[in-house]
């Protein structure tokens, strides 16, 4: 998949098909500006964004089509988030931010999954 986040303007996430370049679902990032995406490594189902004030934890369910975002808990922190690092092993996100600091974020979830009525 590849993902696009819009400007100032929509600042919507679009969660594109490569194969067939047809988007297969869309989101609002955030109620407030995002500056970066960045994918898991080892997952095809997941990615985390950040901007002014906020980070996201999202995950795809492909059979609905839909976007689940996940708030990260950032306490009292209040920074504009720039940047996005993902350790190799996706247990955690560095995220840098326009103070010079940078924020170690477990983003270790819990799977979201749809509910299906066929299921026991």
């Amino acid at each position: 998949y590849l993902t696009s986040l819009g400007g100032q303007d929509d600042n919507d996430i679009v969660v594109w098909n490569v194969g067939t370049g047809v988007a297969l679902c869309g989101s609002p990032a955030s109620s407030d500006f995002s500056h970066c995406i960045k994918w898991l490594n080892k997952r095809n189902d997941r990615f985390v964004t950040c901007g002014n004030f906020h980070v996201r934890v999202w995950q795809i369910c492909t059979s609905t089509p839909k976007l689940h975002p996940i708030d990260v808990s950032m306490g009292s922190i209040r920074r504009v988030m720039q940047c996005i690092c993902i350790s190799e092993d996706d247990s955690f996100a560095f995220v840098g931010n326009k103070t010079g600091e940078v924020i170690k974020i477990n983003i270790e979830r819990d799977e979201i999954k749809p509910f299906d009525e066929r299921e026991p």
